[in-house]
């Protein structure tokens, strides 16, 4: 069999258990930086294109990719250029949730959510970008901050809603203000003294 092949079977197999005591069993561990379990029925959700993606699923997509651009770098022994974020740094900072129902901010949480990966020394002040994805109902939308030419980027998978046609910026002027806000305070904790305690909302 190919990979391919072997993947699509694979696949299959997962989405065709339907006995609920399986369903419930954990099918994957991950231990670090922080636990993540993924029982059976998630895995289903995440095959399923009908099905939102669960947020523990999509942190270890980021994992795994900031695991990949660990091994690579360690290949070629260059510096680690990209830092990537999971969904635990938006979620520490309770957006969109009533002022009166938002819990007290853990700045030490906070910082933890963007501290360097374990795998391998290096330091995020030294990165050129950061990812940091945003979960808002469903959707997942990545926000890239690029240090070089102080810009950020949108990379929003969903259409444009037509409210937003003549201004479609609108859509994330919110959002980029809550994170020029609470990325400070992380770094701050985390890299005292880094360049990415600049105001975000001066660049591009």
């Amino acid at each position: 069999m190919t990979l391919h092949e072997l993947t699509a079977g694979l696949c299959s197999f997962i989405k065709s258990i339907n006995y609920t005591e399986i369903l419930e069993k954990v099918w994957i561990r991950s231990s670090k930086p922080y636990p993540i379990s993924l029982s059976l029925r998630k895995l289903q959700g995440l095959l399923k294109d009908d099905l939102p993606m669960d947020r523990d699923c999509f942190n270890l997509i980021v994992r795994k990719i900031m695991l990949d651009d660990i091994q690579t770098s360690q290949k070629t022994k260059q510096l680690i250029a990209k830092h990537y974020l999971d969904i635990k740094f938006w979620m520490t900072t309770d957006f969109g949730r009533h002022p009166d129902f938002r819990k007290k901010l853990d700045v030490e949480q906070l910082a933890n959510s963007v501290r360097s990966w374990p795998g391998i020394k290096y330091n995020v002040s030294t990165c050129k970008s950061i990812h940091i994805p945003v979960q808002c109902i469903d959707e997942f939308i990545l926000f890239t901050l690029d240090q070089d030419t102080r810009t950020v980027y949108i990379l929003d998978p969903t259409p444009i809603n037509p409210m937003y046609r003549y201004n479609p910026l609108a859509k994330y002027v919110k959002k980029i203000i809550w994170i020029s806000e609470h990325l400070p305070k992380a770094m701050s904790k985390a890299c005292p003294g880094s360049r990415w305690n600049e105001d975000i909302l001066l660049w591009h």
